[in-house]
């Protein structure tokens, strides 16, 4: 447990936005005693969330006029670091901080977590997790790249997050809508060769290099490559385990991230453990609430702690799971919501396993199609003894939830 009392309150960070499924996030770093002035952009921007802080900015920094508006604010304030909990906001706060002259994740290493292509080139020059791919600006060059390496493929905006437009390309039929899209001129893909076996990630936060692992997180299913379920800790092989952490560190090493936390996901295939992708950021998903309940410790917390260097690495050393928690997405057709029912008999739980749920609409709402992880539906979060028993109990009471849907014609 990270206490205010045991840290300065001298140093003032900026923080740029954070993660929708966190509305405490700004409660959560004001409990570690640090300062701080908060940006967030208009459309994103959370009321209920903003008595935390009594320093906010709400613009889009992700506009060129931020940058000097922040030369402005760091007159003022003196800003010690910049962080950004979210996808949005890491370069930005990368730039202000090289700005600034405050050590910084490089843009070098932001470009190649950002950009695919440019990361399958780096590990593949390295020989390390290599992967068949290419880069299509064109219909034609995802036409070739088939001919000349077979289905299936996997197909992916080349610099996309959160499972958005991810396609899996099973048969040459398939080939005629997505060689539009392309040549629609939508920006550019990554075409990949599929990597068979279950997907996992591995949490990370690196001090000047040295890499300490978390935990590694399991991936209950996939539906259309967006995840339904996280389960912390993963149930992996002790060999496994340790294969997945030194490659992490390799990768880490690889693509220069020395400092900060790291999001990097990986399948355990046929072919050996691969890399998929990473982020210079904490997990969404609400793995850092799994995280929490496992080994009490606020991946939140932690970072805003990190950017004021207030924490060591030992504070990772000697932990221990107390535990399993899961969160159950639930995924929902689009159409108009006309019913639900079943979670609040879900939050009287006699197991006492049921430790949160939130379901996103209600009556007369209108569910959007699921074009990635940030439209899910709802979830629930659990917390028991053991992995099978708890998986089980969260999969029972997940499909136990009734939503009528009136569904889009």
């Amino acid at each position: 447990m990270l206490n205010k009392n045991d840290h300065s309150i001298e140093k003032m960070l900026l923080i740029i936005g954070y993660g929708m499924d966190s509305p405490d996030t700004l409660k959560r770093i004001n409990d570690t005693g640090l300062k701080f002035v908060f940006v967030q952009r208009k459309e994103l921007l959370d009321i209920h969330a903003l008595s935390a802080t009594s320093d906010i900015v709400i613009t889009d920094y992700l506009a060129e006029s931020f940058l000097p508006l922040a030369d402005s604010l760091h007159q003022h304030w003196n800003f010690f670091s910049v962080l950004s909990l979210t996808e949005a906001g890491v370069e930005i706060a990368a730039k202000l901080n090289i700005r600034w002259g405050k050590p910084s994740t490089s843009l070098e290493s932001i470009y190649y977590l950002k950009n695919k292509g440019a990361m399958r080139a780096l590990l593949n020059k390295h020989y390390f997790s290599p992967v068949h791919y290419a880069v299509c600006a064109n219909g034609q060059q995802l036409v070739n790249f088939i001919s000349a390496n077979g289905l299936p493929v996997i197909i992916k905006p080349i610099d996309g997050s959160g499972s958005m437009g991810v396609q899996l390309i099973t048969q040459n039929e398939m080939l005629a809508d997505i060689v539009n899209n392309i040549d629609s001129g939508r920006g550019d893909y990554i075409v990949e060769e599929f990597i068979d076996g279950p997907e996992y990630s591995i949490e990370c936060f690196s001090f000047n290099g040295q890499h300490k692992v978390v935990t590694i997180t399991e991936k209950i299913s996939v539906e259309e490559f967006v995840e339904v379920g996280h389960m912390v800790p993963a149930r992996l092989a002790p060999d496994v385990e340790q294969q997945a952490q030194v490659m992490a560190s390799q990768f880490l090493n690889i693509i220069g991230l020395s400092n900060g936390p790291s999001h990097t996901e990986f399948k355990v295939s046929s072919k050996g453990i691969r890399i998929i992708e990473s982020h210079n950021r904490i997990a969404g998903g609400n793995v850092g609430k799994l995280i929490k309940r496992v080994f009490d410790i606020d991946m939140i917390q932690l970072s805003a702690l990190w950017a004021a260097r207030e924490i060591t690495p030992d504070y990772l050393n000697d932990k221990t799971a107390q535990g399993v928690a899961i969160v159950r997405f639930l995924v929902l057709p689009p159409g108009k919501v006309k019913r639900v029912q079943g979670f609040e008999k879900i939050k009287s739980d006699e197991y006492n396993e049921v430790v949160e749920t939130k379901i996103n609409y209600s009556e007369g709402d209108e569910i959007p199609a699921l074009e990635g992880n940030s439209r899910r539906s709802g979830y629930i979060i659990l917390h028991g003894s053991e992995a099978a028993q708890i998986l089980e109990r969260s999969m029972a009471l997940i499909k136990s939830i009734k939503v009528d849907i009136v569904v889009n014609s």
